[in-house]
């Protein structure tokens, strides 16, 4: 019996692995379409990524990520694609997010160059809303709600300053004397009758203010206006609450603008950017 004979046949399915390994090994390293230089291991016959940190990337996978609308705006301006790039908006989440290299007409591409700009509500939006709020509950006394208009007031548009200071003013002077009773003004305004060891007053006080602050992070400053309601406590005591007057319609508008004279930060972005803007999830 020759050598031949005494060679025991490969099954076939390890004969099929050592043929697939050898053609493997033949071309040990090969390019992608993307640029970058893939490797198959012979044992498990899966592709490995060679990266060069030297190489320059035929393909930009960039996410970064924006909390300012200005900022992101300059972003889209500088990567954006002619007829590809798109932004898509979702209103809920407040965010925003534009795909540089979305699909163009009979063009299909990546879509993994992105940007988001997650809106956030500014710091005055917030203290005015959580103020309200918790005066819906409590409601302030006349020394702590001076003590906020003295450390907001820099936001409130009217009354002007100096009317502002006498209401202040009056409250911290006035805080220890028992009010007796409220009429509503002709202008608007609630007067508020009191009595302190036999001597007698009047006190008036707006019914509304309005600031203007902006709603988001780095946005633009909207006029908000805030409603006073008065509250005339068993023991002569007076309680302060605001309610921030349409804050849902103010939220919207600061996104999208009123048709008119506010544009509002998603309007500005198409108008700014010049992309198609898209109010819908991506996913």
């Amino acid at each position: 019996m020759n050598d031949s004979q005494n060679q025991v046949a490969l099954p076939a399915v390890e004969l099929l692995q050592r043929l697939l390994e050898i053609g493997a090994l033949s071309t040990p390293i090969r390019e992608t379409p993307s640029g970058d230089q893939v490797m198959v291991v012979p044992t498990a016959l899966r592709l490995e990524t060679l990266t060069d940190p030297d190489k320059i990337p035929n393909v930009t996978r960039r996410q970064p990520v924006f909390s300012e609308t200005s900022s992101f705006i300059d972003y889209v301006i500088e990567f954006k694609k002619n007829g590809q790039t798109r932004i898509f908006v979702d209103l809920t989440k407040l965010k925003a997010v534009v795909v540089i290299d979305y699909d163009g007409f009979q063009l299909a591409d990546r879509g993994v160059h992105r940007a988001t700009l997650q809106l956030n509500h500014s710091p005055e939006w917030q203290t005015w809303r959580m103020a309200a709020a918790n005066t819906k509950v409590r409601g302030f006394t006349q020394e702590e709600f001076a003590e906020f208009l003295e450390e907001n007031g820099v936001h409130i548009i009217t009354p002007d300053a100096a009317n502002l200071m006498e209401l202040v003013t009056t409250m911290q002077v006035t805080r220890q004397v028992n009010y007796k009773r409220a009429i509503n003004l002709a202008d608007g305004r609630q007067q508020f009758t009191y009595m302190n060891d036999g001597d007698t007053g009047a006190v008036e006080f707006p019914s509304r203010l309005v600031v203007g602050i902006p709603v988001f992070g780095g946005g633009e400053h909207y006029r908000v206006e805030i409603i006073l309601r008065y509250r005339l406590q068993e023991g002569g005591s007076l309680r302060f609450a605001m309610i921030v007057h349409r804050a849902d319609e103010i939220l919207r508008t600061a996104l999208m603008g009123n048709g008119a004279d506010i544009k509002g930060d998603i309007v500005a972005i198409q108008e700014q950017t010049g992309v198609p803007t898209h109010i819908g999830i991506l996913d």
